[in-house]
Formats: C-alpha cells, sequence, structure tokens
C-alpha cells in the first residue's frame, strides 16, 4: 500500500504543479516595447546684448556718490522661448599679476545700494581661467521681454596710493540660465 499511496502523491503533486504552470503561462502577461522613448524639452535660449565694457584704466579710488554717476556697463537680456527662465547673473574674475582684492572694489548692479564685490554670494567660475566667481543676481526671465542691467564698478575711496598703484580687476560677466522659473 505504500507505494500505491507514493505514487498517487506524487501525481497529485505533478498534476498540481502542471496546472499551476499551465494558468501562469495562459495569465501572465508580457509586454515588451517596440517604438523608441522620445523625450520632448522645451526651449533653453537666452540672447545677451551687450553695450560699452567697463573701462577702469588710469582710474583713482573715488566716493561712492562718484561711481555711482559712472556710465557702467549696459548689457540686455532676453528669453527667446515661449517659457520661463530662471538667469544667474555673474561676475566672474581672472587673477593676474597685479590683481586687485574683491575687498577694494565697489559695485552697484543697477543702481543698487554700493557694495563691495567680495560681499556676493560666490559661484564655482564657469569661464576659462577664471580664478573667482560671485553672483551679481538671479532673475526670471518671462519669454520675450527684455531685461536691461547695468553695472557700475569702481576703486574703493579708502584704497590708498600704495595698495592700489599699477593694480588691475579683470572681469567678465558670465551667465547660467536653466529652464523654469
Amino acid at each position: 500500500m505504500k507505494p500505491i499511496k507514493i505514487i498517487i502523491i506524487s501525481f497529485v503533486t505533478v498534476l498540481v504543479v502542471g496546472i499551476i504552470s499551465i494558468a501562469y503561462a495562459k495569465w501572465s502577461v508580457r509586454s515588451e516595447q517596440v517604438e523608441l522613448n522620445t523625450l520632448t524639452v522645451g526651449c533653453l535660449e537666452t540672447s545677451i546684448v551687450e553695450g560699452e565694457s567697463i573701462s577702469m584704466t588710469n582710474l583713482y579710488p573715488i566716493a561712492d556718490s562718484e561711481g555711482m554717476n559712472n556710465k557702467g556697463y549696459t548689457f540686455t537680456l532676453k528669453n527667446t522661448c515661449n517659457d520661463p527662465q530662471k538667469a544667474q547673473i555673474n561676475l566672474e574674475q581672472f587673477a593676474t599679476t597685479q590683481s586687485f582684492d574683491a575687498s577694494q572694489i565697489r559695485f552697484s548692479l543697477n543702481n543698487s545700494a554700493p557694495d563691495y564685490v567680495d560681499a556676493l554670494d560666490t559661484m564655482n567660475p564657469v569661464l576659462d581661467n577664471a580664478t573667482n566667481g560671485y553672483i551679481l543676481t538671479t532673475d526670471t526671465l518671462n519669454p520675450g521681454v527684455n531685461y536691461e542691467y547695468t553695472l557700475k564698478m569702481w576703486i574703493d575711496e579708502n584704497v590708498t596710493a600704495e595698495n592700489g598703484a599699477n593694480k588691475i580687476f579683470k572681469t567678465k560677466i558670465s551667465l547660467i540660465t536653466s529652464y523654469g522659473k
């Protein structure tokens, strides 16, 4: 009797496993992607129109009131896309053998209260050979709108002749834009 029980149990086990396997194969779903994935990204384009550069040649230390009367460097940004863009406007410094320290240079962006360049938040420079980076401002550029900026820079009135003679403050504006607000 024992061999018959073993055969029946084995047969029932094989039958149950077979039924489960067939049911799984019948009702399980397997799908494959046939088409290519496509990714659509919105427009990300900003144009910049520059004015005359700031020239600090043969300058001497001046008071903030005089510095604010300077012509400055004017540039315009325009978002040429249909969606808003976030813009980060930076001032990047390049080292020279005789560089002014950022704490000796004053600035004003769009007639803001004068401040020292080294008071700005720092950032990692993105321009080749730039040694220091400062964030002038961040702004949201709405589509089709022109945003005009004027940057004025001057040597702080407290810089002495010994500390300021034959020095250079070499900078460029850089712009980092990203999609969205």
